[in-house]
C-alpha cells in the first residue's frame, strides 16, 4: 500500500530478481510524505542488507527523483531444546558426543550446521554418525556439516572421535548454528557446558612402615595412573 495525504492506490510487478515496480492510479503530490508498504516479504540470512535505492518516474517513465534508504539488520532466531550428550566425560578419552536441537526456521537441502567448540577438544579424526550430514570443513575451535535433507523441527547429531580435553574442566558451551546455502546463518543456540571428570587412579596402596600409635616412621605410597603425568 501507498499513503500520503491520502491513500494511493498501485499496482506491483517484479523486475528482474531485485527490483519492484509500483505503479500509482492517482499522481503523487510534491513535498508530500509518502509511505509505502509491501507485505510477505521473506527476510535472507543474518546480515545487513544492501541498501533499499528508491526511484520515480513518471507517466512516461522519465527518470524524476531518486534517494537511498540504509539496509536493515536481519538478526538471527534462536534454536530451541538444546542438549549435549557425551558417551565418555573421561579426560583425553576419544568418545562420541550426541547433541540434540530444535530449528526456528527451516534449513534447507545443502545447508550448513557450524558446531563450534572449546579448543581444548581434538575433532581433528572426528566422524558423523548420524544420516544426513556430511562434515566439509574442520578448523581448531569448530567444525561444518552439510545437510543432504530439509532440517525442520527436532533434530539430533552424533559426533564420533572427539578426544575431550586432557584436564577435568567445565568446558566452554558448544555453539549450534544453522546456515543458508550461501552461509548466511538462519538460527543460532548455545549447550550447557560439559563437566570433564578425572581418569581412575589404579593399584593405590599406603603402608607404613611401623604402624604403632606415635611412632615416627615411613609412610609408602602406590599408585598407576590412567594418563600420563607431564
Amino acid at each position: 500500500t501507498i499513503n500520503g495525504s491520502s491513500a494511493i492506490g498501485a499496482g506491483l510487478t517484479l523486475s528482474g530478481n531485485n527490483t519492484i515496480v509500483l505503479t500509482t492510479d492517482t499522481a503523487v503530490v510534491a513535498g508530500d510524505d509518502i509511505s509505502m508498504t509491501i507485505v510477505n516479504v521473506k527476510n535472507p540470512g543474518v546480515q545487513t542488507t544492501e541498501d533499499y535505492e528508491i526511484l520515480t518516474r513518471d507517466s512516461t517513465d522519465r527518470e524524476l527523483d531518486q534517494g537511498t534508504a540504509s539496509g536493515i539488520p536481519i538478526i538471527a532466531g534462536s534454536l530451541q531444546g538444546l542438549s549435549v550428550t557425551p558417551a565418555s566425560t573421561e579426560i583425553s578419552k576419544s568418545t562420541s558426543y550426541e547433541f540434540g536441537y530444535t530449528v526456528q526456521h527451516a534449513v534447507p537441502v545443502n545447508g550448513y550446521v557450524k558446531l563450534a567448540f572449546d579448543e581444548d577438544y581434538s575433532f581433528t579424526n572426528s566422524n558423523v554418525l548420524s544420516a544426513g550430514y556430511q562434515i566439509v570443513d574442520k578448523q581448531s575451535s569448530y567444525i561444518v556439516l552439510k545437510t543432504s535433507a530439509q532440517l525442520i523441527g527436532a533434530n539430533t547429531l552424533e559426533i564420533g572421535n572427539i578426544v575431550n580435553p586432557s584436564y577435568v574442566q567445565a568446558t566452554d558451551p558448544f555453539v549450534i548454528t544453522t546456515q543458508l546455502t550461501n552461509n548466511n546463518v538462519i538460527d543460532t543456540g548455545t549447550t550447557d557446558p560439559v563437566t570433564i571428570t578425572p581418569g581412575i587412579l589404579t593399584q593405590v596402596y599406603a603402608t607404613a612402615t611401623d604402624t604403632e600409635v606415635s611412632a615416627t616412621t615411613d609412610y609408602n605410597f602406590r599408585f598407576t595412573p590412567s594418563h600420563a603425568i607431564e
